[in-house]
């Protein structure tokens, strides 16, 4: 019994236990990547079966096909393949590594199952590409398979690894890819040896390089369950440089500010723009900026008032009239703002995610401490719920309601955001976003928000987790809100 044939039926255990598990997360939570990587591992299963059972009774026209075709076809670009899933960020990208993969992959199937072999006699030993088969299927491997194969990975891993320097969400994919990677790197390795004429064992090598390439791949296909593709990709990047919120901006630089623009942000303008001048460099500028003596001196504080007069809001906009009874009855500037908003500037979002059996009470931990920084910290996000799932245990809805986009897109700068997205990956089997368009509604007055939290069974206040599937609302506590919540 020879050391190949040992090394060749524990690669073939390996690859097809590894099957075997991809194929089932397959079925559970479906993807491009992770299909292809199971297609990659059958190959090696079939390649390395095919190499156990040469080296065991002697090799033959089907088995040496089957090696073939398994690890130096099949398995290589499958895995290429799902590495421009992965690495991929637009659209366009990943078409077109669709389309010129699978194309590849048709031509040299065909070739190499009906190409004519030689004539020489096989036996138990490694039987080399060089001498079985015809010159087309030979160069086909050197020049066009195994450089396509090195090309990709090599770019995969690449640009993968100078993500997360400005993205972490992709630092998750660096490993994934990495092993992806060298897996595939692996398996070109007789046509990159062929190619540039080097003197190398490749029989003595082939066998161990596959049992290699199935563990990597393995290993890669299961931490593609911490990714998020969807949110690594190209749909927040294209939408943020549209709207400007990938241009940095040094919020510690004195500058004047004036009325919200069609974002809800504040932008900076010149004195000739702010006819007022009482939203520079008081209420929401800084008093250091140099130019502000001057333009103290243009436009003077307007007076203050003692006595009864003092509980008088002064309104930003006041509008004088001939009575001398005083300011009339004027929102404050905030309220004009909220006034104006039509309600197609609220935008929602509701995210569904499917967590691992083992893993709910650390997903549930790590909701509760974002919803309390949303809470403190984020006066534009309107509604922000975290909802269990009675009939889906396994399942958590997050309900979220921002007074517009921009509002949305500065919730998701906030660094306890950022961390909640990374941490939570390894926590989440699947996740499905949903973007709402707000039409319509109802919001009846509501009970304080401790009541409202406790009877919905998710005590956010006072940290006591998810209620059990089954339980009814509990009746709430003495006192209501003092009005809608939104």
């Amino acid at each position: 019994m020879s050391v190949h044939f040992l090394v060749a039926i524990a690669g073939a255990l390996i690859a097809a236990a590894g099957t075997g598990v991809l194929g089932a997360r397959c079925l559970r939570a479906p993807g491009a990547a992770l299909i292809a990587w199971t297609v990659a591992l059958f190959g090696l299963t079939v390649s390395l079966g095919a190499q156990a059972l040469g080296y065991q009774i002697g090799f033959g026209p089907t088995a040496f096909r089957a090696m073939e075709i398994g690890a130096q076809v099949l398995a290589p670009l499958a895995l290429a393949l799902g590495l421009a899933e992965v690495a991929g960020k637009s659209i366009v990208a990943r078409f077109a590594a669709r389309l010129i993969l699978t194309g590849l992959a048709i031509v040299t199937l065909v070739i190499f199952a009906t190409d004519p072999l030689s004539s020489a006699t096989f036996g138990k030993a490694w039987p080399a590409t060089t001498v079985y088969y015809q010159i087309v299927p030979n160069k086909l491997l050197e020049y066009v398979l195994a450089p396509a194969i090195v090309i990709i990975a090599l770019i995969a891993m690449g640009v993968t690894a100078a993500r997360p320097g400005r993205d972490p969400a992709w630092r998750d994919a660096v490993p994934v890819t990495g092993a992806a990677g060298v897996a595939a790197l692996m398996l070109a390795a007789p046509g990159l040896i062929a190619l540039l004429g080097l003197n190398l064992p490749v029989g003595s090598l082939f066998t161990p390089l596959c049992l290699l390439a199935a563990a990597a791949t393995w290993f890669a296909g299961m931490g593609l369950g911490r990714l998020r593709l969807d949110a690594m990709r190209q749909q927040a990047d294209q939408a943020g440089a549209a709207a400007g919120w990938d241009q940095p901006r040094d919020w510690d630089q004195p500058r004047d500010w004036a009325r919200p623009d069609a974002t809800g942000d504040f932008e900076p303008v010149g004195a000739a723009d702010d006819e007022f001048g009482i939203y520079r460099n008081g209420a929401h500028g800084r008093r250091d900026d140099p130019g502000y003596a001057a333009e103290e001196a243009e436009f003077p504080e307007p007076p203050r008032y003692s006595g009864e007069e003092a509980e008088i809001p002064e309104p930003p906009l006041a509008r004088y009239s001939g009575e001398e009874a005083g300011y009339p009855e004027e929102p404050p500037y905030r309220e004009y703002q909220d006034q104006a908003r039509s309600q197609a500037d609220l935008f929602g979002q509701i995210a569904i995610y499917t967590l691992l059996e083992d893993r709910v009470e650390d997903f549930d931990r790590m909701t509760r401490q974002v919803v309390r920084q949303v809470r403190a910290h984020e006066p534009d996000t309107l509604v922000y719920i975290v909802h269990a799932v009675p009939s889906a245990p396994m399942q958590r809805i997050l309900y979220e309601v921002y007074s517009d986009r921009a509002a949305y897109e500065a919730h998701k700068r906030q660094p306890y955001v950022a961390e909640f997205e990374a941490d939570r990956r390894p926590y989440v089997l699947a996740t499905n976003i949903i973007e709402l368009g707000l039409q319509q509604a109802k919001v009846s007055p509501l009970p304080s928000v401790a009541d409202l939290l406790t009877d919905t069974g998710y005590d956010l206040l006072s940290d006591t987790g998810f209620g059990q599937p089954g339980f009814g609302p509990r009746r709430p506590a003495s006192g209501t809100g003092s009005g809608p919540h939104g």
